[in-house]
């Protein structure tokens, strides 16, 4: 797969050479990123494209490739985007500090967004019992159910290790969870 950023210059107009690059590669799965400028770069005056504008591209991207996987991503000042590009035609969703956004408004936020385009969310943003390992999500929501992936082949060197590391897991997972919890407090 690719990655695009939108907003670099390029306009509807250049969409036929992108997609002639899908075919040519054989594509089967493009990100497209609204591009987010940062300071001290020669874009740092330059708004983001508008949200209409990367939906409009995944939208024809998804017309033209019904097959391909799209992924839309967004950043966290924009998670309004997520409806619009779900909506679109994107298969799915990234960019999110899912660690500092657990629980909060930010990950209610994605949750919302992405049951008013009518999609199931693979996983959880704020249900801090699934976090804390006190239940369990529904088959429904389990990406590894839904998606139908094998479980990952780990090497006994690696499976050591991990148990070797097991305190040190534990101790950076419980971590996490505290920070998540007195984040909601």
């Amino acid at each position: 797969g690719i990655t695009i950023i939108l907003g670099l210059g390029e306009g509807i107009e250049d969409l036929p050479a992108l997609f002639e690059l899908i075919r040519k590669l054989s594509l089967d799965r493009i990100t497209f990123y609204s591009l987010n400028p940062q300071d001290g770069t020669s874009y740092e005056d330059q708004p983001p494209p508008s949200s209409i504008y990367q939906s409009g591209v995944i939208a024809l991207t998804r017309l033209n490739f019904p097959e391909i996987e799209i992924i839309g991503g967004t950043w966290i000042d924009q998670l309004p985007n997520i409806g619009l590009m779900l909506l679109a035609g994107a298969n799915g969703i990234t960019k999110y500090p899912l660690f500092s956004m657990f629980g909060n408004r930010y990950g209610k936020k994605v949750e919302e967004e992405v049951k008013f385009a009518n999609r199931k969310l693979l996983g959880t943003f704020s249900d801090l019992d699934v976090l804390r390992g006190i239940k369990k999500l529904g088959k429904e929501r389990m990406p590894n159910y839904v998606c139908k992936k094998k479980k990952p082949k780990i090497t006994d060197e690696a499976a050591e290790k991990i148990s070797e590391m097991k305190k040190e897991i534990d101790a950076a997972v419980e971590e996490y969870v505290s920070t998540a919890e007195r984040r909601l407090r």
